[in-house]
């Protein structure tokens, strides 16, 4: 979704710092996620626990903090309240409520509303791109508009609704604007539509990021900027934790658009394309690259088969890491002795085409050692990396750790450790471990895979930052203090500049666990001190036999 800038007057050009807050944004229309109603509060989207919030005595579906978030939420929840009740039991679908948030809206204070992104520079809801075209040609999505369209006409019946080029426009805005919200555990828990917001461009290598306080956006600077420049201002929209082309792919089918960010274009990223392996050299950690064709550029594909499901269609600053489907391929259990190895071509891994059942010597770039290759350990790689996304295709939807650890059990040795399918795999046998309550494994696969995220994501990116803190966590639970201090550290200089020191992640998860690990490390100190002035004291006075 790129955006046609205007031709924006700004100040004079100041540098921007890595973790200023380039701009704030209040939702235009948002809502919480239909699973997750009375879990969250529908105004401020504080989280309660079960009976802790109020419900509306009208519709009985929005809930409420209290009295105050009820009356916040008035202005626009008294035009939906009655066609709610009147609807009931029946329950509109999560996109159906939005449209129905947008026209109750605009027809109440009509379309001039704005807002404010810089000086004389400001955004109103039909400046947001709605792909009308791509839609009109997107099969399944425009298939669901058309069922949407006849939800609305029962929902706001006896209102007098757009025509069905604008009630499109709306739908395609939606599509591609929409923001998945999160709580301060990172849970999508509620969609919102920001006019302010909705400026800025995707790149897989983002300079700003973008988090949430309740339903408040707030975009910051991942990196030092010469100057605020609008237009080149990029969030990632998608995980990043992908092949080059699976997001190209994913980004097509959802947004409309071939990315050509820095990172896609980038020609040496080859263990996106086809992963490293581990040099020959023993005492060597570079890793090994083996050509391949290259891929054709990925055609339009029909979208998603419902928009409802917000989790997966809207743009996330922290989604889980997913694999597209692949075909079932076993590794064999061939001997790979060196004394098996053909001659073959050489080659320095940059990228030289290998045709079906050719030999090939890589030479290693750090050490120079030739990595000699038949066809038979060529097939046993790629059918590792076959397997392994196999498995990571099979977690798609929730992390299963005895598949991950069937995958791990075949890459480990094969793979380097940088391989994207070995990183993606250590990364959802984390998470596996977590939910299973298997804390020393979880730690296990986090100190493993601190290396391999910090090369996809950066070391500044806020995604190592809440695997850090996670692992953080597990470290002070299992009772290693001095591991957990170091890794809190790096956390906190990475949440502090992509939240900022007042945001729920920074003042409710960081640093509590910080301050607890650093309390108990020093408590620890002064045990251990004690003891040795205690053992001290014992050898001064039964030093030898009394005479």
């Amino acid at each position: 979704m790129f955006l046609d800038h205007p031709n924006i007057q700004t100040e004079a050009p100041k540098p921007v710092k890595r973790g200023d807050v380039l701009l704030t944004s209040q939702p235009f229309v948002y809502l919480v996620n239909g699973t997750l109603k009375s879990l969250y509060c529908d105004f401020c989207l504080a989280k309660k626990p079960a009976g802790g919030l109020q419900r509306c005595s009208g519709c009985r579906l929005e809930h409420y903090c209290g009295r105050q978030c009820q009356a916040a939420a008035w202005r626009l929840h008294r035009m939906e309240c009655r066609r709610l009740k009147r609807v009931s039991p029946r329950v509109p679908p999560d996109t159906a409520r939005l449209m129905a948030k947008v026209i109750l809206r605009l027809q109440s204070e009509g379309d001039g509303i704005t807002e404010e992104i810089a000086p004389n520079f400001s955004r109103k809801f039909k400046d947001l791109m709605n792909h009308y075209s791509d839609i009109k040609k997107d099969s399944k999505r425009h298939e669901h508009f058309e069922s949407l369209v006849g939800v609305l006409e029962s929902f706001l019946v006896g209102m007098a609704l757009p025509n069905e080029a604008e009630l499109q426009g709306m739908f395609g805005r939606i599509c591609v604007n929409s923001f998945s919200i999160t709580d301060p555990d990172l849970n999508g828990v509620g969609t919102g539509v920001y006019l302010a917001g909705s400026i800025f461009d995707h790149s897989c290598e983002p300079n700003a990021f973008v988090a949430f306080d309740g339903k408040k956006l707030t975009c910051r600077a991942l990196v030092d900027l010469p100057a605020l420049d609008w237009t080149k201002i990029r969030i990632s929209y998608i995980d990043v934790l992908n092949q080059r082309k699976e997001r190209r792919e994913d980004l097509l089918r959802r947004y409309y658009f071939l990315c050509d960010c820095v990172r896609c274009s980038r020609p040496e990223w080859q263990e996106e394309e086809v992963g490293p392996l581990r040099c020959s050299n023993s005492d060597c950690v570079a890793p090994i690259f083996i050509p391949e064709a290259p891929k054709e550029n990925p055609e339009l594909k029909n979208g998603p088969d419902t928009i409802d499901d917000m989790k997966s269609e809207t743009k996330n600053p922290v989604p889980n890491a997913n694999a597209d489907d692949t075909e079932k391929i076993h590794p064999s259990d061939e001997d790979l002795s060196k004394e098996n190895i053909n001659e073959g071509k050489q080659c320095d891994g940059g990228g030289e085409d290998i045709r079906e059942g050719e030999s090939l010597t890589v030479a290693c770039s750090k050490c120079g050692a030739f990595n000699p290759m038949t066809p038979e350990q060529l097939s046993v790689y790629r059918n590792v990396a076959s397997f392994c996304k196999e498995q990571l295709d099979l977690c798609k939807d929730h992390y299963y750790l005895d598949l991950c650890e069937k995958g791990l059990e075949k890459a480990t040795g094969v793979l380097h450790d940088l391989n994207i399918f070995l990183v993606k795999l250590r990364d959802a046998a984390f998470e596996a471990s977590i939910s299973l309550g298997r804390w020393e494994e979880a730690s296990m696969y986090g100190l493993l895979n601190i290396e391999g995220l910090s090369h996809y994501y950066g070391r500044n990116h806020p995604s190592l930052g809440m695997v850090l803190l996670k692992l953080g966590k597990i470290l002070v639970y299992v009772g290693r203090c001095s591991e957990a201090v170091g890794h809190l550290a790096r956390a906190e200089s990475i949440l502090e500049k992509s939240y900022g020191t007042t945001n729920p992640v920074y003042t409710q998860q960081l640093m509590p666990m910080y301050s607890q690990a650093r309390q108990e490390v020093q408590e620890e100190a002064e045990r251990r001190e004690g003891g040795r002035k205690k053992r001290g004291a014992l050898s001064n006075t039964c030093a030898g036999p009394v005479r």
